[in-house]
């Protein structure tokens, strides 16, 4: 679990950025509840070159399975 919350707190405007595109890409309302998958947090990452970073670590066991 702590592994988890680094890795967001470390990546947290990817994972706003995913949200928000998804937000206006699907007219999500305000109040509205929505699930970001892995697939649309894995594009924001590769957008700024850390989608290699993290396969990396994952595959040297840094952050766990």
């Amino acid at each position: 679990m702590a592994d988890c919350i680094a890795f967001y707190e470390v990546n947290q405007a990817t994972f706003q950025a995913a949200a928000t595109k998804k937000i206006e890409e699907h007219c999500i309302g305000d109040g509205q509840n929505f699930h970001l998958n892995s697939r649309q947090i894995r594009r924001r990452l590769a957008m700024t070159g850390l989608a290699e970073i993290l396969h990396d670590q994952t595959l040297d066991g840094q952050l766990g399975a």
